[in-house]
C-alpha cells in the first residue's frame, strides 16, 4: 500500500478525513482503532458505521508500520 492508497477517501470512505496530514491521519486512525478494540473488549455491540470503520482500520493499521519504514 502507498501513502496515496492509505489517504484515499474512495478506498477508505469511513476512516479517511480529507485535508489531514499523513501524520494526523495515522494518529486518528490509531486512536479510533484502539477505541473500537476497547469497546469490543468491554462487550459493547458496534453499530454499522463502527463495524465498517473497523474493517477499514484492520487494513490501515498494519500498513502504518510499513509506510513509516518506506519514508
Amino acid at each position: 500500500m502507498t501513502i496515496e492508497d492509505y489517504m484515499n477517501p474512495e478506498k477508505f470512505p469511513i476512516t479517511t478525513q480529507e485535508g489531514l496530514s499523513v501524520k494526523d491521519q495515522f494518529l486518528i486512525d490509531a486512536i479510533n482503532y484502539d477505541q473500537l478494540v476497547e469497546a469490543r473488549e468491554m462487550g459493547k455491540t458496534l453499530n454499522t458505521m463502527q463495524l465498517q470503520a473497523e474493517e477499514e482500520l484492520k487494513i490501515k493499521i498494519p500498513a502504518q508500520e510499513m509506510l513509516k519504514l518506506s519514508n
